[in-house]
């Protein structure tokens, strides 16, 4: 994430030093940048980065994967908004999860609420699992993690999540929080979002997923 860390750093910088305005730039076609007027003749200074999830659905059945959905989406309102409480020191991060909804009842739980797939040591607020593995290299965060279907039905939205506290409570805390998902300062925010044509699962398979968030 350095790209993404210099060019956020450079926005406030320079910020900062002229006064100018700094927006953030979103995915879906809203801009992050900072401008600065440097007198006659000289060029306004534009720095911009955008923000992709690129998705993988596989559908797996006795060991074989029988569908196989890609997609990307775009960084939400609520995704900048949590960017920007991250980088001011405002809050700070917790766990990643994967949200998945569709037909009711649910795909995945019998209440017909969304399936979602977190961390190892979480505990499940509905259907799903706690397999997500999170990992950054060369400048993407990947998330990895799967989960068995427990009735028919259809997906037709995704999520990636991410959870965040409030700077004074600090990150090994805000972890365990988000594992516990009981405490009342907790944010819970869509990074990046889609709604999909239905896709079709049964009882019994496994839903791998695959998210890449990139910047840049």
């Amino acid at each position: 994430m350095r790209r993404f860390s210099r060019v956020v750093f450079l926005v406030l910088a320079l910020s900062a030093m002229v006064g100018s305005s700094a927006a953030v730039a979103l995915g879906n076609g809203s801009v992050l940048e900072a401008t600065s007027d440097w007198g006659p003749g000289t060029d306004a200074l534009t720095e911009q980065v955008a923000v992709h999830g690129t998705w993988s659905l596989r559908v797996a059945e006795r060991g074989e994967i029988v569908q196989t959905v890609r997609f990307t989406n775009d960084l939400t309102d609520s995704g900048a908004d949590t960017i920007a409480r991250l980088i001011s020191g405002e809050e700070v991060a917790g766990l990643w999860a994967i949200a998945l909804s569709g037909s009711s009842p649910g795909f995945c739980t019998s209440d017909g609420g969304g399936c979602f797939i977190h961390t190892p040591g979480a505990v499940p607020w509905a259907g799903g699992s706690s397999d997500l593995v999170v990992e950054v290299g060369d400048g993407k965060l990947r998330l990895d993690g799967s989960l068995v279907v427990e009735a028919d039905g259809t997906i037709d939205s995704v999520r990636s999540q991410q959870f965040s506290c409030p700077a004074g409570v600090g990150v090994e805390r805000c972890r365990l929080d988000t594992a516990l998902g009981t405490a009342a300062t907790l944010s819970e925010a869509d990074f990046t979002a889609a709604d999909l044509a239905p896709l079709t699962v049964r009882a019994g398979q496994r839903l791998i997923v695959s998210v890449v968030i990139s910047f840049g």
